[in-house]
């Protein structure tokens, strides 16, 4: 077992650590994910895709752990980059050689293939997919999976052996497999999915079989003393039972265990550490529970840590622990307590790049935080677009949108300080200009307030926070309780205007709408009012659905009234998956497909769309039903100001990403001062 001790006062994050033969500066890592489009059609890295993972050795990370790779395209055809061939080494052999400048060690994740999780748009692409056994595929139950032959899997092996062959002599450090999430690995490991009866099936040993054969694959091509680690879930809290359909199971909920149960995860550990693994990730989940394996923002900081420190008792290869750990105190912690050996931080990293560099240089409150919203998943998941951030739009393009000092710098004025307006004011100082921001509240943070106010969104309240922080370290004037009339503009002559004023809430225009019992849903969040204990939320989208939410974790009985027939938006989101799952357990009743048409002292009326009437009792309707862009200043000045910009909702309502990419890009866009 490895003791942590404090080093130079840095504390245990900061301490060496070995996975095999190889050191590691430190025992922060850059968990595996996904780049989506910055990889190239033969699979080899493109320029983006190099200079993403070298910010995050830039900023200090000690092991950059690669998103997954796949090791051959014939056994499981798949549309998208191929394999990495020979000719595409050289790019995996320039990252390597640059992250070792700065001291980071990089390690490829390699995966056997999706099988029965292959993406909706794959299936039709691909024909029947493969796994473990014939299986319904998850996407689309109706159709079944087809059986991976004893030879198809050997082809598999062979192939891990040759990639990592070639990763190694290009100076890669080493291999970590992919084998959580229900993933094929997976789907091979675990009881449920496995029903073979030839050497790959049965036992524990004979499911674990095609992996260990895979690791022997690796150290026979890439050397023995060539680390490999397996990632792999303790637990995926997922009941139901043969054949399916299987469900999640939520934190503190009970269920019994369909998948892999802990008592199995610590023997499987222990086999693992047997068969010659070098460390071993432990996370947690699958598919069909995926707010494990992704962590939304409806689950806690370090939630599946007690899996990593179960796991570290019963081996003593290094551990490395995964689960929202983005927060410096709670990943130390993790260390001190010898929870793990290794922190792994995934989206905390995009969010911050230089997240490790912070914390070593004492400016804990400078590290921008990740909000856990999976727009990062979303975008590559159902955008197919390349991979970054909500709050970070630099990610992924560090080289394009690397700020640039202006030697003619401006005087800039921004009107509105909700997080369009942040965002522009920070990126516009950033370049070297002057500038001026006005809220009319007596805080700057726009509808960040309301919205962190439910304990689950407590990362949202960290961001305006940071904000805060910045805008003071960027020397921004910060202005509040001000409202920017025409003439003020006029009288300051700035030389370019960011106007974001912001969105209202949109208003029911119907009877009764304007009652005592109508509240906003900021309002509500704000406290400036009190809600009967039957409550209607009008609206289910993301906000009418969080504050449901909310409210009935306080005892309400709750009522979502939704003009749409479905609010999921469908598609692998595990932070909208959790929530409807939620909204169940806490037996929220969903009226979809309905419109209010009125509002009455002892409820409201709703109809559908073939008027069909229904009277719904309750002592407060809620509103959220979008938001109404207050672009009016804007329009006033527009033709008279030369250089004026639009952002967030003041251009259109969106998200919170939304309104950052919009301030950070018009951020950039304020040129120089013309002499």
């Amino acid at each position: 077992m490895v003791r942590i001790r404090t080093v130079d006062g840095f504390g245990p994050l900061f301490e060496p650590v070995s996975i095999g033969g190889v050191e590691i500066q430190n025992r922060i890592a850059m968990a595996p994910m996904r780049t989506g489009g910055l990889v190239n059609p033969d699979g080899s890295l493109t320029q983006r895709c190099i200079d993403y993972y070298l910010e995050r050795a830039r900023g200090g990370a000690g092991l950059i752990i690669t998103g997954y790779t796949r090791v051959e395209n014939t056994v499981e055809r798949l549309p998208g980059p191929t394999p990495p061939g020979f000719e595409a080494m050289a790019s995996y052999g320039e990252l390597a050689e640059s992250l070792h400048h700065y001291g980071a060690k990089m390690f490829v994740q390699l995966t056997a293939g999706l099988g029965r999780v292959l993406p909706p748009d794959f299936l039709n692409a691909v024909g029947t997919p493969v796994s473990s056994s014939v299986l319904p595929v998850f996407w689309k139950e109706s159709m079944m999976t087809r059986e991976l032959t004893a030879g198809e899997i050997q082809a598999i092996v062979e192939a891990f052996g040759v990639v990592a062959g070639r990763l190694a002599r290009v100076g890669i450090d080493g291999i970590e497999l992919h084998g959580h999430e229900g993933y094929l690995f997976d789907q091979f490991a675990t009881a449920v999915w496995n029903r073979r009866t030839d050497r790959y099936g049965g036992s524990l040993e004979g499911r674990l079989r095609f992996a260990v054969e895979a690791l022997n694959a690796v150290k026979k091509e890439a050397g023995a003393g060539f680390p490999v680690v397996y990632q792999f879930g303790l637990k995926h809290y997922m009941s139901g039972g043969l054949p399916g359909p299987w469900s999640g199971i939520l934190p503190g909920e009970s269920g019994d265990e369909a998948g892999r149960d802990v008592m199995e995860g610590l023997e499987m550990a222990r086999y693992l550490e047997k068969a010659g693994f070098d460390a071993v990730q432990i996370d947690a989940g699958c598919f069909e529970s995926r707010y494990w394996a992704h962590p939304p923002v409806y689950q806690e900081h370090a939630c599946t840590v007690d899996l990593a420190a179960k796991t570290k008792a019963v081996v003593s290869i290094p551990v490395i622990a995964v689960g929202r750990l983005d927060i410096p105190e709670v990943a130390e912690e993790v260390l001190a307590k010898g929870q793990a050996d290794i922190v792994a931080i995934g989206r905390g990293l995009l969010a911050d790049p230089h997240w490790p560099m912070k914390v070593k240089g004492g400016a804990r409150d400078r590290i921008r935080p990740c909000i856990g919203c999976h727009y990062c998943l979303r975008r590559i998941s159902q955008d197919r677009k390349p991979l970054s951030c909500a709050v970070n739009p630099a990610c992924g393009r560090e080289r394009l949108e690397a700020a640039a000092y202006v030697p003619g710098a401006k005087d800039v004025m921004v009107i509105g300080g909700g997080i369009g307006g942040m965002e522009a004011a920070r990126a516009v100082a950033s370049r070297g200009h002057h500038v001026e921001l006005y809220e009319t509240a007596p805080r700057i943070g726009g509808h960040l307030l309301p919205a962190a106010v439910p304990a689950f969104n407590c990362d949202i309240g960290r961001l305006r926070d940071w904000y805060e922080a910045e805008l003071a370290a960027s020397g921004v004037t910060v202005v509040c309780g001000v409202e920017v009339t025409l003439q003020m503009v006029r009288a300051k002559t700035p030389d370019a205007v960011i106007v974001a004023t912001g969105s209202t809430l949109a208003r029911l225009g119907i009877p009764g709408a304007e009652g005592r019992n109508v509240m906003t849903c900021t309002d509500v969040l704000l406290g400036k009012g009190r809600c009967g204990k039957r409550v209607i939320v009008a609206g289910g989208g993301l906000i009418g659905c969080q504050v449901a939410l909310w409210l009935a974790g306080q005892g309400r009985k709750v009522t979502i009234v939704e003009e749409l027939p479905d609010i999921s938006a469908g598609g692998f989101d595990a932070n909208e998956s959790m929530l409807l799952e939620m909204l169940e357990r806490d037996d929220v009743v969903f009226l979809n497909g309905m419109h209010i048409r009125e509002v009455t002292p002892e409820g409201v009326i709703v109809t559908d769309d073939v008027y069909k009437t229904v009277s719904v009792r309750c002592d407060t309707l809620v509103l959220a039903m979008g938001l109404v862009s207050r672009r009016g200043l804007y329009d006033a000045l527009r033709m008279e100001i030369p250089e004026i910009y639009a952002v967030g909702d003041a251009r259109r309502p969106g998200t919170i990403q939304e309104a950052i990419w919009d301030g950070f890009h018009v951020g950039h866009a304020v040129c120089a001062r013309v002499s």
